[in-house]
């Protein structure tokens, strides 16, 4: 007999769904249960956040994911990284077993609380419909077929985490399957030919132009159109860092990433001096809130299905309808600007490894460098070394993750596993040692799943982006002292990679010793870590010039 649960499952693998993600609770068994039945690989993480992260990295490699943890204790422990997807692009489909109808009339008439329940009806919906584009409780199979295609229609329309929560009786309630393929929802309607006109008259008339791709870019599958644009409009362009790799990054006119103050230099000049800056499907953050408060009266901007000239009102424009019709003006001559910027390349530190006896941060990433290749998904975890991480060269196409606008530590460790899950690619994580001891149980996923994953752990004994951030000061002399509050406990990283299954774990303290056991390592095929030892007063050159 088909059930609401089997429904379920039938739509997420016709949308290309091939996994779920997330810790067996009563409150979603049945849906466990109906996963395995039809053909859904269940992925069990030791951790309801661990769980939300994979599924988070699944859905930017996949375009869907599926999660589901216990109602209350689960959902509020993954909540963090669900924000992280809404406010990054991710299309996530939340599954939760809510109460019983039962359940809820009991708290309120005899104020027996049910499992997990705060004492407040209702608490994960309200929390997850202000972190999810869509949220709605399922209590009828009436409606049922109506509200599951449309949860899962709108992650896909609008690349969000969308939340169902499914009343625990109804999981194995009778619901026929469905008997047509899942509707997709249409883009913005309104004609962009207007908005085209003025863009390129504003480009025509600047000195100095640019473009600045963001990850609605990725997330649309419109890369092909902005690469066909930015060949024909000649103006240099720049990624954040949230859409680094969306072009290939050996492409004339590409200047770098640019993610703030600490930016490839390239970067900065396309976009810092650009007197009309076109940012198209940009998220912006914290580090770009200087640019944009200096550039906004110079900017377009085109996202969430609004375009903005300047400081004026938000108009209703589709972003791909948008870069056809702008491509398609330039594609018939009309091309608009050529302005020259030398071309980005890596800015680590250029200096012999072979010379040092200590590993820096420009040093680890320059090592770093020259072992990825067009087989490996490098994901960039928050620390100090996030901005070296996105000067790094990506070989491939989409083939680096971060989490530079939520900016959650440890979120490259639990994306990794659906990450590796979804593409069956090597991958390559550089987290701080504060955001590995944030989510340390996913390496027992990792090592369960025999993932091809190498993580470099930053071993420098602090939250050190925290102890930048709050007091620099302790970066510049031998006099000044770490701040108590951002020191950590020391970990032996390798004994726990071991623990939890890693066949191979090991500490370097030299770039010589790091370039031998990266060589060794060669097309790695099973779970590793390497612990990178650095001096806790250490910083980038490029972020110590701004102190």
């Amino acid at each position: 007999m088909a059930t609401v649960a089997n429904y379920i499952v039938h739509r997420l693998r016709e949308c290309g769904v091939d996994h779920l993600f997330g810790l067996p609770a009563t409150s979603c068994a049945s849906l466990f249960d109906a996963a395995d039945a039809g053909g859904l690989e269940t992925i069990i993480t030791s951790g309801e956040l661990e769980a939300g992260y994979a599924a988070d990295g699944y859905a930017r490699k996949r375009g869907l994911s599926a999660v589901s943890v216990s109602y209350g204790v689960g959902m509020l422990s993954m909540a963090n990284a669900v924000a992280g997807a809404f406010v990054e692009r991710s299309p996530m489909l939340v599954l939760n077993g809510g109460p019983t109808k039962a359940c809820l009339e009991n708290e309120r008439q005899l104020g027996v609380l049910f499992q997990h329940s705060t004492g407040r009806l209702h608490t994960d919906l309200n929390i997850f419909r202000q972190i999810s584009y869509f949220a709605s409780r399922l209590d009828e199979t009436r409606t049922a077929a109506e509200t599951i295609d449309a949860a899962i229609a709108q992650a896909i329309r609008y690349q969000r985490p969308c939340y169902l929560e499914v009343d625990q009786d109804l999981w194995t309630a009778p619901l026929s399957p469905p008997k047509a393929k899942l509707y997709r929802l249409p883009r913005e309607a309104a004609d962009p030919a207007s908005s085209v006109k003025r863009t390129l008259s504003l480009i025509g008339a600047a000195k100095a132009p640019a473009v600045l791709l963001g990850v609605e870019v990725e997330r649309y599958g419109l890369q092909a159109t902005a690469l066909e644009l930015l060949d024909r409009l000649g103006v240099p362009y720049a990624t954040t860092a949230l859409a680094k790799s969306v072009l290939p990054e050996c492409q004339a006119g590409f200047s770098g990433v640019y993610d703030g103050d600490w930016a490839a230099k390239t970067a900065k000049t396309a976009i810092e001096e650009a007197d009309v800056l076109l940012c198209l499907g940009v998220v912006f953050g914290i580090d770009h809130r200087k640019m944009v408060e200096k550039q906004a009266d110079r900017m377009i901007r085109l996202y969430n299905d609004r375009i903005r000239f300047g400081r004026g009102d938000e108009k209703p424009c589709d972003l791909g309808g948008f870069l056809e019709c702008l491509a398609q003006s330039v594609r018939c001559g009309n091309l608009v600007h050529t302005r020259t910027i030398d071309n980005h390349t890596t800015e680590c530190d250029a200096s012999n490894s072979s010379d040092q006896t200590t590993i820096t941060h420009d040093l680890l990433f320059r090592i770093v460098d020259t072992i990825l290749d067009r087989d490996v998904h490098f994901l960039m975890d928050t620390c100090l070394g996030s901005w070296l991480g996105a000067s790094l060269r990506v070989r491939a196409l989409s083939a680096f993750t971060s989490n530079p606008v939520w900016l959650s530590i440890g979120h490259s460790v639990g994306a990794a596993i659906g990450v590796g899950v979804a593409t069956h690619q090597r991958t390559l994580i550089i987290c701080g040692d504060g955001g590995l001891q944030s989510i340390p149980q996913a390496l027992s996923t990792m090592a369960k799943l025999r993932l091809p994953v190498l993580t470099i752990v930053i071993d420098n004994g602090s939250y050190a982006i925290e102890q930048f951030l709050i007091e620099p000061g302790y970066f510049t002399g031998p006099s000044k002292r770490m701040l108590d509050y951002v020191k950590l406990n020391p970990w032996d990283y390798e004994m726990l990679a071991r623990s939890m299954g890693f066949a191979r774990a090991l500490t370097v303290r030299t770039p010589a010793e790091l370039e031998r056991e990266l060589a060794a390592l060669g097309s790695w095929s099973e779970p590793t870590l390497i612990r990178v030892i650095v001096p806790s007063s250490d910083l980038p050159a490029r972020i110590r010039a701004s102190i």
